[in-house]
């Protein structure tokens, strides 16, 4: 069981940046307007889970508000964005007889963030990836009692959940990325535990195809857009001794016709999983485990612009491993994590606004 550090408030230029009401990691954060963060790996719930059904919610200012929280305390969840609501799949959780389980649960919030439950996942399962566009949110592939699973749930833009051609390949620890076109699930580890380099592309009218692949095979990368660039980025892409994770810097990019390209510079850092994020201006890749790492290295920021120019930002304020984030019109946030100096769970928020300036708690 790990402490949970608590940080307080910073003002900085004038923007107040409020921690998460509860820190933790693994939270999953999606929204447009508000950005909503839900779940997650923490201690601050005692009993056997460790984990937190907590939501939380920070306006286009910044103001921190908790909403009804999550039907269970879960962790492996996945999110998206579809029709003005912030919606939560899955996850991993543990029962009130103590007994490890999947959940199929599907909760959404609208723009007034009030709080229903859409039709279940056909399968219940925790660790899959998840995607969206104005047209569809699509759940494909995770871990359930079963296996690994190749199953393709979708919800329509009037949240209507419906069967979608299987994946080419179950697989779990994936990457869902999209545009306004398609919605991509990249790489992962299948049904051997080996790492795939296939990319299954879903058009709007549902049509599965396969895209090329990615340039390495690799699970835990992360997925952003830029316009109607989609960025799959970093992620293990083998295993070794002494630093058991072999982690990648790769950027994998596909355009809105899904011409792919491997970008020639990649990531500053090789890290898993850099945690994406779609901005206005930015496709943004923030922190992530990177073994014998610097703290600084492990605490750094890529963004691409629509050129897909990189830039490294300030860093985030401390170093931290699977952070959530989301991003709104005026800001793109990272939250909570591990921190990578072994103190435990954090609520830290970093923000960067559309020029980059970043500001932070402390």
């Amino acid at each position: 069981m790990r402490a949970s550090r608590r940080i307080p408030l910073l003002t900085a230029s004038g923007l107040m940046v409020p921690a998460l009401a509860v820190a933790r990691a693994k939270a999953i954060a999606v929204g447009v307007t508000n950005i909503l963060v839900a779940g997650g790996a923490t201690t601050d719930v005692p009993g056997d889970s460790d984990t937190t059904a907590a939501v939380e919610c920070y306006t286009e200012k910044i103001v921190r508000s908790t909403l009804i929280p999550l039907s269970h305390s879960v962790t492996d969840h996945r999110g998206a964005f579809l029709s003005g609501y912030g919606i939560f799949f899955g996850g991993s959780y543990y029962d009130e007889n103590h007994t490890y389980t999947v959940s199929a649960s599907s909760e959404a919030y609208s723009e007034l963030l009030a709080h229903s439950n859409l039709t279940p996942l056909s399968v219940a399962r925790g660790r899959m990836a998840s995607v969206s566009n104005n047209s569809h949110a699509i759940v494909a592939g995770g871990s359930s009692n079963a296996g690994i699973v190749a199953t393709v749930d979708a919800y329509s833009s009037s949240l209507v959940r419906s069967t979608a051609t299987a994946l080419s390949v179950a697989r779990y620890i994936a990457t869902g990325a999209g545009n306004a076109s398609y919605l991509l699930i990249c790489g992962g580890k299948n049904t051997s535990d080996l790492l795939v380099a296939t990319v299954d592309a879903y058009s709007n009218t549902l049509t599965r195809s396969t895209a090329t692949a990615l340039a390495e095979a690799r699970a835990e990368a992360s997925g952003a857009r830029i316009g109607e660039s989609i960025l799959v980025a970093g992620g293990v892409r083998g295993y070794g001794i002494p630093e058991k994770m072999i982690l990648s810097n790769a950027v994998d990019i596909y355009d809105a016709t899904l011409t792919h390209a491997q970008h020639s510079v990649g990531l500053s850092v090789a890290r898993r999983p850099a945690q994406g994020i779609s901005g206005q201006l930015h496709a943004v890749f923030g922190g992530g485990y990177k073994p014998l790492g610097t703290l600084e290295e492990q605490a750094c920021v890529d963004a691409f612009d629509a050129t897909l120019t990189r830039h490294n930002p300030t860093n985030m304020r401390s170093a931290r491993d699977y952070v959530a984030g989301g991003a709104n019109s005026n800001y793109m946030m990272l939250f909570g994590g591990e921190m990578l100096d072994g103190s435990g769970y954090s609520n830290a928020v970093d923000v960067y606004n559309l020029n980059l300036e970043h500001f932070a708690t402390a």
